[in-house]
C-alpha cells in the first residue's frame, strides 16, 4: 500500500523548510529529490502586482474623498522576478510568507498558488532562468530543468485529499 501526505502536514510550510535546510547543508540528490517532491505538493506563496486597465486607473484617479471605487475591466496579476548580478532571472517563490522581508511584502499582493502552477507562471513568463525558493533567506535555485522534474514525480497527496491511515 503506497503512504500519502495529508496535505495539513505540508500547509504550513514548515517540512519544505526543513528539507530545503537539509539539501543545503548536502547538496545531491538523496535530499534533492525530497526537496522537489515535497515542493510539487506544496503550496507556495509568489509575489504579484496588480495591473488595472488604463480606463480603471483614470476612474481611480479621480475619486474624491468617499466615493467608492469599483473596477469595470479585469485586473491582471503580474508576478514579480528578481534580476541576478549575473544577468538571469528567476522566478521568487516563497515556502512561507515569513520567508519574504517585510518590506519586500508590502510592495507586492502575496498570492498563495500550487507550486506546480507556480512552475508553469514561471514557464509562461519568458526568458527566466527558473524558480528560486525563499531568495532573501537561505535561497535555493532551481533552473528549469531542475525544476521541471517535479513534474514527472507522481504526487505524494491522496487523490480523495486525505492521507491514509497507517
Amino acid at each position: 500500500m503506497d503512504a500519502y501526505v495529508d496535505p495539513k502536514t505540508l500547509e504550513s510550510g514548515a517540512v519544505l523548510l526543513l528539507l530545503k535546510s537539509r539539501f543545503i547543508k548536502d547538496r545531491g540528490s538523496e535530499t534533492l529529490f525530497p526537496l522537489l517532491g515535497c515542493l510539487r505538493d506544496s503550496v507556495v506563496h509568489v509575489p504579484m502586482q496588480a495591473i488595472l486597465s488604463e480606463a480603471d486607473q483614470r476612474r481611480m484617479a479621480a475619486m474624491k474623498l468617499g466615493d467608492t471605487w469599483r473596477n469595470r475591466d479585469p485586473v491582471r496579476m503580474r508576478p514579480d522576478v528578481l534580476k541576478m548580478a549575473d544577468g538571469t532571472v528567476w522566478f521568487p517563490i516563497f515556502s512561507q510568507i515569513e520567508q519574504a522581508p517585510a518590506d519586500y511584502r508590502r510592495r507586492f499582493s502575496v498570492v498563495s498558488v500550487e507550486a506546480m502552477q507556480a512552475l508553469r507562471m514561471a514557464h509562461a513568463a519568458g526568458g527566466l532562468s527558473g524558480l528560486v525558493l525563499d531568495p532573501f533567506t537561505d535561497p535555493v535555485s532551481l533552473p528549469f530543468q531542475t525544476a521541471d522534474i517535479m513534474v514527472e514525480m507522481p504526487s505524494s497527496l491522496s487523490p480523495d485529499g486525505a492521507a491514509d491511515e497507517a
